[in-house]
């Protein structure tokens, strides 16, 4: 939503005295009106701050109605569509804040892999995860050991891949070390944006 915020633009003091001169009457008793250091135009100069002042509010209303601007109202247009978001909680960039208010605004439906894939690199960048349809995951060459899912049909898994992280210290460590992956958001945003009969399940440490 963008509004034209150059039509509510605040003019300097001197513009509202114009446009209060403007207001008034015409004639040799107001011709001083716009006369610098005439009493008239000094009494109208102090008369014009308050509907300068409110000028200037109605500008910074109008800068707020605009998603892409808004800094005052900010919460009020995350409360307006459901947010914070109840996996991630408060963001704390304000572009990113922005980002998620429209992205909820334009109320475009996940559906493929791919719009899945797009949104978890959005929320989760430089992490590398790899979203894989179950039915190409358990279908590789060589199959997992000790992976056991009983009876759920594998067209109705997503597999969101961690690849494995390179350590943080001098050893190996004996256990997966994912450098610091939300695993909890991660599964909360997924469950989410997958439909009802899907299940998505994480792994981490593996090489795609």
């Amino acid at each position: 939503m963008t509004v034209a915020v150059g039509k509510f633009k605040q003019p300097v003091i001197e513009g509202t005295v114009t446009q209060l001169a403007d207001h008034m009457p015409t004639g040799d008793a107001w011709a001083a009106k716009l006369v610098e250091d005439s009493d008239l135009h000094s009494q109208m100069h102090g008369t014009s701050k308050p509907f300068n002042m409110t000028q200037g509010r109605i500008e910074d209303l109008s800068r707020e109605s605009d998603i892409n601007q808004t800094v005052e109202l900010i919460s009020d247009w995350e409360s307006s569509v459901g947010l914070p978001d109840v996996c991630l909680g408060p963001l704390s960039d304000i572009d990113e804040r922005r980002a998620l208010i429209i992205e909820r605004l334009s109320k475009t439906p996940i559906v493929t892999i791919g719009q899945q894939q797009t949104f978890i690199d959005r929320l989760f960048p430089d992490l590398d995860i790899t979203l894989i349809p179950g039915a190409d995951f358990f279908g590789f060459e060589y199959s997992l050991e000790m992976f056991f899912l009983g009876n759920v049909n594998e067209k109705f898994i997503i597999v969101a891949v961690l690849p494995p992280q390179d350590p943080f210290f001098e050893f190996d460590l004996e256990f997966p070390f994912t450098g610091g992956v939300d695993q909890t958001e991660l599964q909360c945003v997924l469950e989410r944006i997958s439909p009802a009969n899907v299940l998505p399940i994480i792994l981490e440490g593996i090489a795609t």
